[in-house]
């Protein structure tokens, strides 16, 4: 058995060990699981969840954010870092989930990559957990 044999074995018998890792990260729907993986960089999950769950259950769909505008994500979003970066890659992002994609969350890694404030990292995790493309050559390993 050579090495890519060895490690495609490791792989499947950690599957069948590990199935399923469950979310850190409360959300409603791919939407809002795509809203937290943006705030949640250079922040904890725990703070994402505790700003979250105010804003969830109002503002869940990308109609929502882009009605909001960037200031009033900001404030919404105020105590997670780099916020305000964060609300312009929000709003953008919804508007280009509106325009582009009828106000779904793209199925491929490449139209992911190209959302604004999504970068390879979020899309290959995204892929990986939510649109389950565990069947892919590679496996993701998460450093966060």
């Amino acid at each position: 058995m050579n090495e890519k044999e060895k490690a495609k074995e490791i792989i499947k018998i950690l599957n069948k060990i590990y199935p399923t890792t469950p979310i850190p990260l409360k959300h409603r729907n791919k939407f809002t699981l795509l809203t937290s993986v943006l705030l949640s960089a250079q922040c904890t999950d725990l703070n994402v969840n505790n700003v979250t769950k105010n804003i969830y259950p109002k503002y869940n769909r990308p109609e929502h954010f882009v009605k909001l505008g960037r200031k009033k994500i900001e404030k919404l979003i105020k105590s997670i870092g780099i916020f305000r970066v964060k609300a312009k890659s929000i709003f953008l992002m919804s508007k280009q989930l509106l325009e582009k994609h009828q106000g779904k969350v793209p199925k491929t890694f490449e139209e992911l990559e190209k959302l604004p404030g999504v970068g390879h990292k979020t899309a290959r995790w995204l892929c990986h957990k939510v649109l389950d493309y565990r069947h892919l050559q590679w496996t993701p390993i998460y450093t966060d």
